[in-house]
């Protein structure tokens, strides 16, 4: 006798995808605020996929965050109405810091958490072992150097006014597929975003196999904050906080947190899996 739940399931399913409609956007709800997150350009609403995707993407989610939206591309979105897996090469996530979600964030206070993002950059940066040029030509010339697996390597800053700051970087993974190098490297841009006085944290991710991949990580990374930005209307900011006390270390850690989760998310769906 056929399971009547699974076959409902599927059913619901290949309708919702069979109305994949990249660039919508996703309503959430930041301490009883009503926000509008807009899907990047080519990508869709993971919402519609499996509910194992949600479950993947919350486990990129550290527990100082919480997880708003995530997106996946129109490829991907394709695979999973063809009952295919899904490749996860591009992706976004939007989240929230728990910490942080119920105050309204001034201008000012905001100021105080791009500082913190900035000299934290150039800490990184100065600490490490290679600049992001000698290692982008290593790359370049063999793919398996320069990064050891887990190993971050931050690219700095690129991108800042009074309503957002973006933060590149690179990371090897472990691969456990086969038909795979056994080492691939993810490109990310992370996006510190004020949008009706609220503060997000949104995330591009691309495998990496040139400079192209970093700077689509970029120029994405661009557009799509000021998409969000531009979503939600302004509204009168209630004070500053003292983000320095509030949260400390632990915004950049989140940054780092959700890279590094990616391999051994994976690892454990694939184990799942089989």
């Amino acid at each position: 006798m056929p399971d009547i739940t699974a076959l409902v399931r599927a059913t619901v399913l290949l309708t919702l995808l069979g109305f994949i409609q990249p660039g919508l956007a996703v309503s959430v709800e930041v301490a009883g605020r009503s926000l509008e997150i807009p899907a990047p350009a080519g990508f869709v609403d993971g919402a519609i996929l499996p509910a194992e995707a949600r479950e993947l993407a919350d486990s990129l989610t550290p527990a100082t965050t919480r997880l708003l939206a995530f997106f996946v591309s129109v490829d991907d979105a394709e695979r999973a109405k063809r009952g295919e897996e899904l490749r996860w090469d591009r992706y976004m996530l939007a989240q929230v810091n728990r910490s942080s979600e119920s105050h309204d964030i001034s201008p000012e206070a905001f100021f105080q958490i791009r500082t913190l993002y900035t000299e934290q950059q150039k800490s990184l940066i100065a600490n490490s072992p290679v600049d992001s040029d000698t290692l982008l030509l290593m790359l370049a010339q063999d793919a398996d150097k320069g990064l050891r697996i887990g190993e971050s390597a931050p690219f700095g800053v690129f991108s800042e006014d009074e309503a957002h700051i973006s933060m590149s970087a690179l990371t090897r993974h472990a691969s456990t597929k086969r038909q795979r190098p056994s080492t691939y490297l993810v490109a990310s841009g992370t996006n510190v975003v004020l949008t009706a006085n609220k503060v997000l944290f949104t995330y591009v991710y691309t495998r990496f196999a040139s400079e192209v991949d970093l700077e689509w990580s970029e120029r994405t990374s661009r557009d799509w904050t000021q998409a969000v930005i531009a979503a939600n209307p302004e509204s009168t900011a209630l004070g500053s906080v003292n983000w320095q006390r509030l949260l400390g270390g632990a915004l950049f850690g989140a940054v780092i947190a959700s890279v590094a989760l990616v391999a051994i998310a994976l690892r454990r769906r694939r184990r799942s899996a089989g």
